[in-house]
């Protein structure tokens, strides 16, 4: 005689997951971390770009001290650091910029500087890219551009 199994023992006729639930909760997890992802790079791009645009306007300050005081552009960011020969007044103690030494922009590339054209001097950080042009994340910065919002 075959005795029935105690009650609550007895396993459901289904029991587990079919490998199309399983696929479903892998796609939705998927999709998941691939916005937040996407989120994240977006919120870090826009930091570093106004980091870059902090910087240059450090830098702009004092590009504009030393014009002031010398009466005329620094020929380098590296000018406004150490003092270069010939100028007329003396050279403050710590050079002109509020940092010690002429940052990288926060792509790891140097600033890049130069003086004429309508504005005076112009200071330009290549963006992501790293190379003269670019759109959007690659796009550069300039002195000269209106300021992202």
């Amino acid at each position: 005689m075959r005795h029935a199994p105690p009650r609550g023992l007895a396993r459901p006729a289904c029991w587990g997951v079919t490998l199309i639930e399983m696929l479903v909760v892998l796609v939705i997890i998927g999709l998941v971390a691939t916005l937040t992802t996407l989120a994240v790079n977006s919120v870090i791009g826009n930091s570093k770009r106004k980091t870059a645009r902090a910087q240059m306007s450090a830098l702009e300050a004092g590009v504009m001290s030393f014009k002031m005081d010398q009466n005329r552009y620094a020929a380098t960011l590296g000018d406004l650091e150490t003092a270069p020969g010939g100028l007329p007044r003396p050279f403050p103690p710590g050079g002109y910029l509020q940092t010690k030494g002429v940052p990288l922009d926060p792509w790891g590339n140097p600033y890049q500087y130069a003086v004429g054209g309508e504005e005076g001097f112009t200071i330009t950080s290549l963006g992501d890219g790293g190379t003269a042009g670019g759109a959007g994340e690659q796009a550069d910065l300039s002195t000269n551009d209106p300021v992202d919002k």
